[in-house]
């Protein structure tokens, strides 16, 4: 009797231990458990391909990722938009830095009315900032855009900035070149430089600097405000282009060290992936090795020699916290909790806010019986975000493993990246700009700079070269050798032609304000059509360069994102998969509103008096002398000459 109540009470108890593990489990540790989606890929080769990836460690199913999503894409094509749903969503579930799927999603549902277009939009682009290789791609498309953009509007500025001072440039080199030359005309000068500018193809880097040496004395404040920024930071992103390529050129190659450690990330181990490490020889990245070589040893299941190379890789560098998570998760399939344990807190010794070592040290904590630890260690994973790392490695809740592996962080990929690039390597950015600029991409700065400098000293000698200002009448260029001396106000020749030799202030003004209004006229159609030739232009030609500046800069990049279909470099895991039609909206409308502001932007008015000439102002007395008395008489113009050319005037009107 004694026998069979002690069995009854031992099972009763371990019902209860069980109940409280469970309990402890299911509400304590807040672990979700999801349903196994693998059951839901259609193609059994397909099906098979994905376990074997998740048996051998992958994070992210990137892979059958992708050919879900093909097929999705068939299924849209053929019309058959709820397969296509079913399978966008199920390519969503297996990779979490996988973008395409939720765009596409989010397009059927915008099409449909449906609400939630927008959220999938949204994580779509969250998606594709996640992921060391995503980030690098998109540091380096956004690097060309910033000096494809920069450099195109900094010329296109630059010519508009041209066209508006054309007047004043042209009449500098008329008054230099008429008193010397008598052909080519001094009106087909200007239009002959160009032509033999064009004509040499010098490259956009020679041609920028020429007009920046040339208009920088014409400009005025603002204009120069405007402009100075573009040059300074084009300038920037050419001194500092070999530091950024030292960084992308390792991040992006295929072949690179970094980018090898990069697909740890992306799938699962295999032989080839492990033979290329293993042939790594280079001394500089010894401890990576190791790190590497243990990580796929573990993925294969064979624990000794995983645990002798993280052994290696921390004797090597000892701040290396990913070889200490490693080495935790080996000892822990071990069974040795303890040690793990300790692998967990080196990596917490050197980055405290790890969510993933929190949440290993829970589990060893459980194996341990220590459930007080365990639940502090798991609470504080879910605040440090937890969450956030299984919905970037769905391959963990598919398999609902216990321990998680955080992998190489992306700053420390970056570290890596830059010393892979110190010791050499390709081209990037010099490669796709050379042809544009027809320099060396490093050297630009040095071209802008001379540019400048030319554009600054010729500003200095500006009363010598450049003092060339608009008449007071028309605000045509003048200049003192087409002024005259005798008279209050500067005009030009034009002006100071049609009231040359009258006597009546009244008919001056008539005829220089019938003059100015004609001029206002021309000069009016000639800016409605130069006004609406660029995005921005009419905002520079109408005086608000800081507005046309960035409307310019704004059309550009979109424009450019629309010809390069969002990218001038493209994931080459993309091919075959098409234009993605969600880039295109966005810059499109970007670039509608940039023409729009263009075409609604008004002429600001002339501010112009109505009367020109000072009121005091009497006409010059023109001396005759007595030929017989030698003596100067005092006389005015003919009264019935003034008449006669005033009554032309009104004829004329």
């Amino acid at each position: 009797m004694c026998i069979q109540r002690y069995i009854f009470n031992t099972v009763v108890m371990s019902a209860r231990v069980t109940a409280l593990g469970a309990a402890i489990w299911g509400i304590a540790f807040c672990k979700p458990l999801t349903a196994n989606t693998l059951n839901a890929i259609d193609n059994a080769e397909l099906r098979r391909y994905t376990q074997s990836e998740l048996q051998h460690g992958t994070w992210s199913l990137q892979v059958p990722a992708r050919a879900i999503y093909r097929d999705a894409l068939g299924s849209l094509t053929a019309g058959d938009r709820d397969a296509a749903r079913r399978k966008l969503r199920l390519a969503a579930q297996l990779s979490g830095d996988y973008p395409d799927p939720l765009f596409t999603l989010s397009r059927i549902e915008l099409a449909a009315g449906r609400t939630e277009a927008l959220p999938l939009f949204f994580e779509g682009i969250r998606r594709s900032l996640r992921g060391f290789y995503n980030r690098a791609l998109l540091a380096a498309n956004l690097v060309i855009l910033a000096i494809a953009a920069g450099s195109a509007v900094l010329l296109l500025v630059l010519a508009t900035l041209l066209a508006r001072h054309w007047s004043r440039f042209t009449h500098l080199l008329e008054e230099r070149w008429t008193p010397r030359f008598a052909f080519p005309p001094a009106r087909l000068v200007a239009p002959l430089i160009i032509l033999g500018l064009a004509i040499l193809r010098a490259g956009a880097a020679v041609y920028t600097a020429l007009m920046l040496a040339v208009l920088w004395p014409m400009l005025g404040r603002r204009e120069k405000a405007a402009v100075a920024p573009l040059a300074a930071l084009l300038g920037l992103l050419s001194l500092l282009a070999p530091h950024i390529e030292s960084a992308l050129v390792p991040a992006l190659d295929e072949y690179s060290i970094t980018r090898r450690l990069t697909l740890l990330g992306e799938r699962g181990a295999d032989m080839q992936l492990l033979a290329s490490f293993e042939r790594l020889d280079d001394s500089a990245f010894a401890a990576e090795r190791e790190y590497a070589l243990g990580v796929l040893h573990y993925r294969f299941g064979r624990l000794e020699e995983a645990r002798q190379h993280l052994l290696a890789c921390v004797a090597l560098r000892a701040d290396f916290a990913p070889a200490y998570m490693s080495l935790g998760n080996v000892y822990f399939r071990e069974g040795d909790f303890s040690r793990a344990l300790d692998g967990y807190r080196g990596a917490l010794a050197l980055n405290s806010t790890n969510a993933v070592a929190y949440h290993n040290i829970g589990q060893a904590h459980i194996n341990l019986m220590l459930f007080a630890e365990s639940s502090a260690a798991l609470r504080r994973a879910r605040e440090l975000g937890i969450e956030e790392y299984l919905q970037a490695h769905p391959a963990a809740r598919i398999l609902d493993l216990d321990i998680y592996d955080s992998g190489l962080p992306a700053a420390e990929l970056w570290s890596i990246a830059k010393r892979e690039g110190r010791a050499g390597g390709g081209t990037i950015l010099d490669g796709i700009f050379r042809p544009w600029f027809l320099v060396p991409l490093d050297r630009l700065w040095i071209v802008l700079a001379a540019g400048l400098a030319a554009g600054i000293l010729l500003a200095a000698q500006r009363n010598a070269f450049y003092s060339v200002s608009p008449c007071d009448n028309c605000g045509r260029p003048t200049c003192p050798a087409c002024r005259r001396p005798e008279s209050p106000v500067d005009l030009c020749r034009g002006c100071s032609a049609v009231i040359g030799g009258l006597s009546s202030s009244k008919v001056m003004e008539a005829l220089l304000r019938h003059r100015r209004q004609k001029l206002r006229e021309k000069r009016a159609r000639g800016a409605a059509w130069m006004s609406r030739i660029l995005p921005g232009s009419a905002q520079i030609l109408f005086g608000r360069p800081a507005k046309g500046v960035l409307v310019m800069t704004v059309a550009a990049a979109a424009l450019l994102l629309i010809v390069w279909s969002g990218g001038y470099l493209d994931d080459p895991r993309r091919t075959g998969l098409g234009t993605r039609i969600w880039i295109m909206p966005v810059p499109a409308l970007a670039l509608a509103l940039c023409w729009l502001a263009t075409l609604t932007a008004k002429r600001p008015e002339e501010q112009v008096s109505y009367r020109i000439l000072p009121p005091d102002f009497r006409p010059a007395q023109v001396e005759d002398r007595n030929e017989k008395g030698g003596q100067a008489v005092e006389s005015r113009a003919e009264p019935a000459a003034t008449d006669r050319q005033f009554a032309e005037f009104l004829d004329s009107l």
